[in-house]
Parts: C-alpha cells; sequence; structure tokens
C-alpha cells in the first residue's frame, strides 16, 4: 500500500484492520503492563487485550530467572492460568498436561508411552525480553520485530543520562481512559506540535511551541520542546546534544504504539491500545524520578492536555469519515513526524 493509499484510509476501512493487526502491531515490541513475580511465582496477562489479545505468563524461578512465556497449553490451547499462582509447577486444568516455570513440559496424561514426548513442540515458548530502565518489553513475532537497540533509536543517546534508580512506578497518578476514535488518529495527534497553541493553553504557557524540534530514525522519531522563561527544564550534563538549551520535554514515538514523554521530574508513558477502527484505549503509565518537580513545566498539568487532546481525536475521527473530506497537505516541518508514521505504515502494509 502506498503513503498516499494510507492516508485517510487507516481509520475509514474495515478491511486494512486485520492487515493492521497481523503486520504491524504482531511484530512490534510492546510494553508489559503488569507486576513482575516473585521467586516460584508465575503472573498471567494478555497483551495488546482488544486486538492481539495474546495469553501470556511472567514467570520466576526458584533460581530467581524471570521469563516470559506463551500462556496457552500446547495440548489444545487452553488458557493455563487467569490469575496470579505460586508454586513450582503448572498443571493444565483441561487435560492435566504439566510444566514447570522454565516452560518445560513436565508430563501429560495418555502420553506414558508415546515416542519422543515431550519433543520441543511441546514446551512453552519463550519470548523475547528487553528492558529500558524499569520498563520491560516483549513481543509475539519476534521472526518480524526490529532488533530492540535500533527500535529504541535516539532514547539512550538523548536520555542516557538519567539515574533509573531513583525512577518509581507512581501508581496514583496513573489511568485508563477508552476514546471513540482509531488509535492511529490518537498517535498522528501526538506526533506534531502544529496544535499546541490552538488546542493547549496551559501547555502554551510553558513551552515555545513554534520552537519544537523534531526528528527521526526508522522506527520512531522524537519531538523536543523548549521551556518557556522561568519554566521547568531538565539539567542536562557536559557533552549532551542540546547542551546549554532549555529543554522542556523530550517526546519518544516508538513504532507503532509507545508514547515515551520525559520531562524534569520523570516518565510518563502513554500505551495505545487498539481496539476497532473507531475505538482506542489509552494507559497513563508513570514513573517519578525528581519528585520535588512535578507539576511544573511542561509535564505539570498532564490530565488537563490529555483532556484536551482527547477532546480533538474524537472530533477528528467524526469528520475524517465525513464525505467531502478528502486529507490535506502535511505542514513540512510541524508534521515531519506524521509524515514518517505514515510512511512506515504504508511500508509495513506492504510487506
Amino acid at each position: 500500500m502506498s503513503q498516499e493509499a494510507v492516508r485517510g484510509r487507516l481509520f475509514l476501512d474495515p478491511e486494512i484492520q486485520e492487515s493492521l493487526r497481523e503486520r504491524v502491531l504482531a511484530p512490534s515490541w510492546q510494553l508489559v503492563d503488569v507486576e513482575e513475580p516473585e521467586r516460584g511465582e508465575l503472573v498471567p496477562f494478555a497483551l495488546l487485550p482488544g486486538s492481539l489479545d495474546e495469553p501470556l505468563l511472567l514467570t520466576r524461578d526458584d533460581a530467581g530467572e524471570l521469563r516470559c512465556l506463551q500462556g496457552t497449553c500446547t495440548h489444545r490451547g487452553f488458557v493455563l492460568a487467569e490469575a496470579p499462582a505460586r508454586g513450582p509447577k503448572l498443571r493444565c486444568r483441561y487435560h492435566g498436561r504439566r510444566f514447570d516455570l522454565s516452560g518445560r513440559c513436565l508430563g501429560s496424561p495418555g502420553f506414558d508411552d508415546v515416542a519422543d514426548f515431550p519433543g520441543e513442540e511441546d514446551h512453552l515458548q519463550r519470548l523475547p525480553w528487553e528492558s529500558l530502565g524499569p520498563l520491560r518489553f516483549t513481543t509475539v513475532q519476534a521472526s518480524g520485530a526490529p532488533d530492540f537497540d535500533d527500535w529504541l533509536g535516539l532514547v539512550p543517546e538523548l536520555m542516557g543520562f538519567l539515574d533509573w534508580s531513583r525512577f518509581e512506578r507512581a501508581l496514583d497518578r496513573e489511568v485508563d481512559h477508552e476514546i471513540d476514535a482509531h488509535w492511529t488518529l490518537y498517535l498522528e495527534n501526538f506526533l506534531e506540535s502544529l496544535h499546541v497553541p490552538f488546542v493547549h493553553p496551559s501547555l502554551t504557557a510553558t513551552v515555545d511551541p513554534t520552537a519544537y524540534e523534531i526528528e527521526t530514525w526508522p522506527q520512531g522519531s522524537v519531538q523536543v520542546g523548549f521551556a518557556a522563561e522561568g519554566e521547568s527544564a531538565f539539567e542536562l550534563p557536559a557533552g549532551h546534544r542540546f547542551e546549554g538549551r532549555r529543554v522542556a520535554a523530550f517526546h519518544f514515538q516508538l513504532f507503532p504504539n509507545t508514547l515515551l514523554n520525559f520531562y524534569p521530574w520523570g516518565l510518563s508513558a502513554n500505551l495505545v491500545d487498539p481496539l476497532g477502527d473507531a475505538r482506542c484505549r489509552v494507559r497513563y503509565r508513570t514513573w517519578v524520578g525528581d519528585p520535588s518537580k512535578l507539576d511544573q513545566g511542561a509535564g505539570g498539568d498532564l490530565p488537563t492536555v490529555e483532556r484536551e487532546d482527547q477532546q480533538v481525536v474524537r472530533s477528528v475521527q467524526r469528520g475524517a469519515r465525513s464525505r467531502l473530506f478528502r486529507p490535506g497537505r502535511l505542514v513540512p516541518r510541524d508534521e515531519a513526524a506524521v509524515v514518517h508514521f505514515q510512511a512506515f505504515a504504508a511500508a509495513a502494509l506492504k510487506s
């Protein structure tokens, strides 16, 4: 599919949703948004409920090794666990097949005299497991996923000065919202600064909306916002690319649906879950590195900014379905990351 065909169709054409799920979402890195198990425990979860709906297990064996495993029995596909559990072994409640916390099949009723049992296909598949500070990522289609370091792109270079040991999860600042709009519309709104002075009056008072700098790499993009006079800014170390400049925020989009927003106080992650051709869920997750800078600057009033963005995205969802609407030209500088996202989606759908 060409980039021209993608524009205006990602959120309108029902036939394209299956391609987006299998060609874009399945071979992508996704943040694992569950609490990690203790030794001898397992935690079940679904990756991207509402789209991929992939049942998975996080396990930590008695030696302390953490694994992300297939969550369905290798016999008939029964979902192995619905709630966290303790114990060195896991038994399928359908036909009694047993596994240890490494995913090895230990036995199965009726297979005592079967040759070469268990074989490799009887063990639970182990998924890739990668980290960025306190964030954990996996993918259900490793063969098609990008190299993790390539996917992160400029994140390590621009944010490598952070002391991750100071970052703590702030559950009291986290919320999930469901929005009546296609997930790509939410992303495209995130990817441009042109709307900021028209939609976000409080944000416009803390940053210079004309001074955003945008850079892309094959798997994502970053928008760098600069603080208005007297507003909160990063204390960047010597040698940093933006040394001496008052950076208010680094906004990263990692293809396709992971958004990482770094502020002087810490990290706000927006995880955008597709829920169909006219609905998405956005999970707002928060890690605080410097509590003294909370509620200041560009990241000081995120609930208001997010509410304003949701209103805009819902309106675009309605307007884009108009029989008279034809996608207009994009602004070369301010919407460069939108162009990049649409090009990437077109390439993924063509593959």
